[in-house]
């Protein structure tokens, strides 16, 4: 007593056709409806646009990022924003501070901004600006441009104003 081959075939058979044919009338019913073309037409595009494989690539480049970030060494990018904010408020009460304490706060606070520009890939040029008015246009440039890639150096409350 042994499973007949023939009763196999017949019930594979008898499956893919229990289940093909509805998925068939499904197909073809929504294709004939129209609710694929935009799909298919936005597809076309992106292949179009991208080239073959462009998913492929967006995954491969997706998981490459993710692994960066894994293996990422040093200073979040958050602890160097608040830094930054907490360094540009000791730049703001300039008036009750000595020199030195002015100038090392000048100092920590280019430092940090050269540190941010190399993480985010902004062009900076702090470190071989002379101090004085040059410095200054150069740090604000730099501020815009980190503000530019998203980076927050306003530290605002319920009721400042903007």
């Amino acid at each position: 007593m042994g499973v007949d081959p023939y009763q196999v075939l017949l019930a594979a058979i008898a499956i893919a056709i229990m289940i093909g044919v509805p998925l068939l009338c499904h197909l073809g019913f929504e294709a004939f409806c129209g609710r694929y073309e935009e799909r298919f037409r936005r597809w076309r595009l992106e292949v179009a646009v991208n080239g073959p494989g462009y998913r492929v690539r967006d995954l491969l480049v997706h998981r490459h990022e993710v692994r960066a970030l894994r293996r990422q060494r040093g200073v979040p990018i958050e602890r160097l924003a608040a830094d930054l904010r907490r360094l540009r408020r000791l730049l703001g009460q300039e008036v009750e501070r000595s020199a030195v304490q002015q100038f090392g706060a000048r100092m920590a606070y280019d430092q940090v901004l050269i540190q941010a520009c190399g993480m985010l890939g902004v062009e900076q040029r702090l470190a071989e600006a002379p101090d004085g008015i040059d410095r200054e246009v150069e740090r604000i440039r730099v501020e815009g441009e980190l503000e530019n890639v998203g980076l927050v150096l306003e530290d605002r409350r319920f009721g400042q104003a903007a």
